[in-house]
């Protein structure tokens, strides 16, 4: 109850010259809009979405914020929702918008650092507080947009099979030659060269074949991603040696 009577305090003094996209919500008196989404997506599909407002998932820079967006969530939401805190490859947290964390509502025990699965963010709907987790659960989401990226008014539509939507990253993985565990000189390359580098983006117990990311849907753009033998991407790089070095090497065993 006492985040609505807030919520309702602060809506009940923002500037009536200031006009929020349809289908958005103004928060408080600040020249920001908040859009909840309350059905569950995915995470790179809530990021698009997000962008389309002219905004980023939820970026709250202190308590006020989050207890606002908190109130707003409470109301359509029965599902921790994404907000717009993403792990870097370096193991830092920043706000979508790339911006540094510099204000966190993290419960206890949070993030996770011993996870590298573990690079996005939810608020939790119970307690205010944010909590880390894997993005690759469908969830609801929510926006905010910025006050110079919002004065003109937006029109929304819902449409069905949506999932087609997320096949511009699902798929956009590239798989590159090496089966192993992400560890230097363990596992091998397809053409039998020693493994003398890797970029990996966490690390296995076992050998498995890896690709890269090669898509700014992800926060770890460009490191390499491992996958088990089922999983699918579209595209793949192969190599060879020039014929000039071929034929060089080939002479100097002669």
């Amino acid at each position: 109850m006492r985040y609505l009577v807030l919520l309702s305090f602060f809506i009940s003094y923002s500037n009536a010259d200031f006009t929020c996209p349809q289908g958005t919500t103004q928060l408080g008196s600040e020249h920001r809009c908040v859009y909840i989404h309350p059905t569950a997506e995915y995470y790179n599909w809530g990021a698009r979405k997000c962008r389309d407002f002219g905004g980023y998932l939820a970026k709250m820079t202190n308590y006020f914020e989050t207890s606002l967006i908190f109130a707003l969530a409470g109301q359509s939401l029965d599902v921790s929702p994404y907000i717009g805190a993403q792990k870097m490859a370096n193991g830092t947290w920043r706000f979508a918008d790339g911006t540094p964390l510099n204000y966190s509502n993290w419960a206890p025990g949070e993030p996770n650092a011993s996870d590298d699965n573990v690079i996005c963010a939810i608020l939790d709907i119970q307690s205010t507080k944010w909590k880390a987790v894997d993005c690759g659960a469908p969830r609801p989401f929510i926006c905010t947009i910025e006050g110079d990226k919002a004065m003109t008014k937006q029109s929304t539509s819902n449409f069905n099979n949506g999932a087609a939507s997320n096949l511009r990253c699902d798929y956009s993985y590239t798989w590159i030659g090496y089966i192993g565990d992400g560890q230097l000189n363990h596992g091998s390359w397809s053409d039998g060269t020693v493994v003398d580098y890797v970029a990996p983006y966490g690390s296995r117990s076992d050998e498995v074949p890896w690709k890269m990311i090669n898509t700014n849907c992800y926060a770890n753009y460009v490191q390499w991603s491992s996958t088990a033998l089922t999983g699918v991407s579209a595209r793949y790089i192969c190599k060879q040696p020039s014929t000039m070095r071929a034929r060089r090497e080939a002479a100097e065993k002669l």
